[in-house]
């Protein structure tokens, strides 16, 4: 069975791509509201994944979800009422999610020839070259490897979830 995963941004679907592989890949969306409408329209009926920011402003279509696991203050997973669709949002935004994640296991995305601030970051992670960056996939990859905890999560959440789009075990997550 295929669980479409979606990702509202390219840095986000570079980070899933390199910590949690998907067969079929991912499906990018340009933003959040994109990735809920997808998954409203044309996946009704399809076990789905989203994977959003959390922005400031929720789009209307989360009313349909209901948050069922936070961790740490990096990750939310939200459950549609009554479809096999889920959001796992990353807080508050990918890139303070990287910067966190990399303090948190002592790695410098310098190390990576990568920005350290928040606002240099932001202008290598917002054009689309960003999917296909290397340093970003490096940094990833060092994450993954140094087992970082929110990244590790991830990860977890999304292969379960694509195992067990149904019925998946919440107390396993």
């Amino acid at each position: 069975m295929t669980v479409h995963i979606l990702t509202e941004c390219y840095v986000d679907t570079l980070l899933v791509e390199t910590i949690a592989p998907a067969g079929t890949g991912y499906n990018h969306q340009h933003a959040c509201t994109k990735v809920l409408s997808t998954m409203n329209n044309k996946l009704a009926d399809r076990p789905a994944i989203g994977i959003i920011d959390d922005d400031k402003v929720e789009p209307k279509a989360m009313n349909d979800f209901k948050c069922i696991k936070i961790y740490t203050d990096a990750l939310k997973l939200y459950k549609h009422i009554s479809r096999a669709h889920y959001i796992i949002k990353i807080c508050p935004a990918m890139e303070r999610f990287i910067l966190n994640t990399a303090q948190q296991c002592n790695i410098s995305p310098a190390t990576y020839h990568l920005p350290t601030t928040l606002s240099e970051l932001l202008k290598v992670t917002k054009p689309g070259t960003s999917k296909n960056n290397i340093s970003l996939k490096q940094l990833f990859c060092a994450l993954k490897q140094q087992n970082a905890e929110n990244v590790c999560k991830l990860a977890q959440w999304i292969e379960h979830l694509k195992t067990f789009p149904y019925q998946p075990s919440i107390d396993s997550l």
